[in-house]
């Protein structure tokens, strides 16, 4: 019984800190979040801005505009929504 108890607090103890390890930003804009901390700041948001070719110019103006908890990050679902929109398909063939 001490082994099984043993074994379930060593599993217990992996999953909890797995999940730990998974929080924070997650899909588009993750790999610019160069701390680590979860959210974009102005200058990592910049650095997302200049690899993909966007004007970096206004970069404080639309950061300013996408962090809607005005916090000074960017959050994920705050990031998505500057992501520029795919053109629509045109089904007129």
């Amino acid at each position: 019984m001490t082994v099984i108890r043993f074994y379930s607090a060593a599993v217990l103890a992996l999953v909890v800190s797995s999940a730990s390890a998974h929080e924070g930003m997650h899909g588009p804009g993750a790999e610019f979040d160069a701390n680590e901390d979860g959210k974009l700041s102005v200058a990592e948001y910049t650095a997302y801005l200049q690899s993909s070719k966007q004007d970096v110019a206004a970069a404080a103006e639309k950061f300013a505009k996408l962090d809607r908890d005005k916090d000074g990050f960017l959050t994920s679902s705050e990031f998505i929504l500057g992501l520029p929109k795919a053109p629509a398909a045109n089904n007129n063939q």
